[in-house]
């Protein structure tokens, strides 16, 4: 039986876990930049942060999500959001490295990076916020984030008034830092 709502989002995953390998195999680790001595780097747990999401993430991270999203927003279908695959592949990169510290370091990624991503996830304005424990973006759709265009950005009166007036990839650092500079009082 498949761990997830609905099978016929098995395909969905074998293409997402397809892609995955490819660009694995794509981007080999580095060798010989382990520890000391030129030892290879230790093996992860868990071969990719899909694997790690669902047999530790999901299990160990208990709440309660339901379809009423005001505390716990939550989507089953996560790998559909770009926002929170993103978050979760940092989060098993991060808890690959701090699992190797002995010491305290799955206490430094609880609190420097679970909590905070999670509740950011989480939140009800968040990426899942018309999702519920049903379905995928049951209840409307998160839009991208709107963008003028860089040309009108560029010409705007504000921006040149600022004195970030070059457009050319060497120079637009400068000025943006300028303007931003400007902009911010910093």
């Amino acid at each position: 039986m498949s761990q997830f709502p609905d099978d016929g989002e098995d395909l969905f995953k074998q293409q997402v876990l397809a892609k995955v390998d490819e660009m694995e195999a794509a981007d080999p680790a580095p060798t010989g930049q382990g520890g000391q001595g030129g030892e290879e780097p230790p093996q992860p747990c868990f071969p990719n942060y899909i694997e790690w999401v669902t047999h530790w993430l999901a299990p160990t991270y208990a709440r309660h999500v339901d379809d009423d999203v005001t505390s716990n927003a939550w989507c089953p279908w996560y790998l559909k959001h770009p926002e929170a695959t993103s978050t979760f592949e940092a989060m098993w990169r991060a808890w690959e490295h701090y699992r190797l510290d002995g010491k305290t370091g799955i206490s430094v990624w609880w609190r420097d990076h679970c909590h905070p991503h999670m509740t950011r996830l989480m939140d009800p304005a968040g990426p899942f916020k018309f999702c519920s424990v049903k379905g995928h973006f049951i209840n409307g759709q998160l839009k991208p984030l709107p963008l003028a265009s860089p040309g009108a950005v560029l010409s705007s009166p504000a921006f040149t008034e600022a004195g970030a007036v070059s457009t050319t990839t060497t120079g637009r650092t400068t000025h943006v830092g300028r303007l931003f500079a400007r902009l911010t009082g910093r």
